[in-house]
C-alpha cells in the first residue's frame, strides 16, 4: 500500500544565464514538512524530498545561453517561489542580426531563436504584404545563418517575419532592392 499526495507542477523556462536558481520553499503545517517534492532539470530529476526552507537548483552543467526547464513538483495548496528570475531570462531573445538581397539571394542571420518557428519572406505589393516562401527556422539560440533564392524582377520591398511557435511575430527591417 502506498500513501498518494496530491501534486502540482511549477514549470519554469528560459535561457540560462550563468547562475544557480534560488528557490522559497514554505513549509506546511508543523514546520517539519515542506511545499516542494521534486526538481527537474530538463526533465532529469535533479532534487527530491527537499526539507528546507530555502534551496538551490544547479544549472552548472548547463551550457551559457541554452535553454532550461525547470519543472518543480510540489504539494496541493502551496507553490515555491523563484528568488532569482534574473538567472532564467524569458527566451524571447530573439532578433535579426542582419537582412540582406542581392540579384538572386536573400541572406540573413539572427540569435535567439526558438524550436519549431518559421520565417516568411515577404515583399510589398498593392498596400499589402505577401509570401513568396516559409523557411523552417534551425532553432538555435546562438547564430543562424539563412540564405535562399526567390528574388523577383523589378523594384521591391522585401521583409522576413519570424513566428515563434508559441505565436509571437518579429519583424526585420525592410529592405528596398532592384533587380
Amino acid at each position: 500500500m502506498s500513501a498518494q499526495v496530491n501534486a502540482a507542477i511549477y514549470v519554469i523556462s528560459g535561457i540560462y544565464q550563468g547562475k544557480n536558481l534560488f528557490i522559497q520553499n514554505p513549509s506546511i503545517g508543523d514546520g517539519t514538512s515542506f511545499c516542494t517534492n521534486d526538481v527537474y532539470v530538463n526533465d532529469t530529476k535533479v532534487m527530491s524530498n527537499i526539507t528546507q526552507g530555502a534551496f538551490e537548483v544547479d544549472l552548472t552543467h548547463i551550457r551559457v545561453n541554452s535553454q532550461v526547464t525547470i519543472k518543480i513538483t510540489h504539494k496541493d495548496g502551496c507553490k515555491p517561489r523563484l528568488l532569482n528570475p534574473q538567472v532564467i531570462k524569458p527566451s524571447s531573445l530573439f532578433h535579426f542580426n542582419s537582412f540582406q538581397v542581392d540579384k538572386e539571394h536573400f541572406v540573413w542571420a539572427t540569435r535567439g531563436e526558438k524550436p519549431k518557428g518559421k520565417y516568411i519572406l515577404e515583399y510589398y505589393s498593392n498596400d499589402k504584404w505577401l509570401l513568396i516562401k516559409e523557411v523552417p527556422a534551425k532553432g538555435s539560440i546562438i547564430l543562424n545563418n539563412y540564405d535562399t533564392d526567390g528574388v523577383m524582377a523589378g523594384n521591391m520591398k522585401y521583409r522576413l517575419k519570424f513566428i515563434e511557435a508559441d505565436g509571437h511575430v518579429h519583424y526585420s527591417q525592410i529592405v528596398e532592392f532592384t533587380k
